[in-house]
């Protein structure tokens, strides 16, 4: 056999060499990436690795009516001392701890949420003037066991009122113990989510499986309270009552479902 005879025949084999090599990577990499060809129909492998699936989501909302609230209450006094203004606080600061206890907030769900002493100055052409000493405490209250009407919040914080310069700046309506709300309403997802996967399925003409993965894609529920401004002084001395409208509050969840198909 001459030399150019040989150099053809090694290059044959070398390709044949190449292309076999080529196949048995491609299988190997096919195979440690659990990819089945033959199981594509059924959408589960020989080890029962569901591998075609159907992915919702369902939302589920119940709605309840509160029974706490809190609020925040405030009170502000400018004086020409600091230990003035202080005391001129903490004077209004003990008598809306009265009010409350008797009207049935308990020591533990009065909170100082803030409390600060400082110069006011007042500024005129240029110049800054020393006004006096500014003193200010807030405490965040909270009444449990509230009726429908909130009829037991209008009576404290119409008590509170007569104080005078009193702030209210805000009233947060809540449930003490919402899990058989959220329960239900975990619930109501799910349906929501097997019944989109249920007519997606059929629409497909496909089996429906049991669902391989669920995950709670809920918000904090704290971000869906609903807060009001009262944000007013209460100086007024008519009797006409504090009206306050306590309405629902909604409880949602919603779920991230993946189901298994045939």
């Amino acid at each position: 056999m001459n030399l150019s005879g040989f150099k053809n025949q090694f290059t044959a084999i070398l390709v044949v060499f190449l292309i076999c090599a080529t196949v048995l990577g491609s299988t190997l990499i096919v195979r440690s990436t659990k990819f089945y060809i033959k199981n594509i129909g059924t959408g589960v492998t020989d080890e029962g690795e569901v591998i075609n699936s159907i992915s919702v989501t369902g939302d589920g909302k119940v709605y309840a009516k509160p029974d706490m609230v809190e609020f925040n209450v405030s009170v502000s006094e400018l004086k020409p001392t600091s230990k003035d203004a202080l005391n001129a606080v903490n004077e209004k600061i003990a008598d809306i701890k009265k009010k409350l206890k008797a009207g049935g907030v308990k020591d533990d769900d009065i909170k100082t949420q803030n409390l600060s002493l400082s110069p006011e100055y007042d500024y005129r052409n240029g110049q800054s003037y020393l006004e006096g000493q500014r003193a200010t405490q807030s405490l965040n209250v909270t009444l449990k066991k509230i009726d429908e009407k909130a009829s037991k919040v209008a009576d404290l914080i119409d008590s509170v009122s007569e104080i005078n310069n009193v702030y209210i700046g805000w009233i947060r309506f809540d449930i003490e113990d919402k899990q058989d709300y959220f329960s239900q309403a975990r619930e109501l997802a799910f349906n929501k989510a097997k019944q989109k996967a249920a007519e997606l399925a059929d629409l497909a003409d496909v089996e429906l499986l049991d669902p391989v993965s669920i995950s709670d894609a809920s918000a904090d529920y704290a971000s869906s309270y609903t807060q009001q401004n009262v944000a007013r002084s209460y100086e007024s001395t008519d009797e006409v009552q504090t009206q306050i409208s306590t309405g629902q509050l909604e409880i949602s969840i919603r779920l991230n479902v993946k189901f298994g198909i045939g």
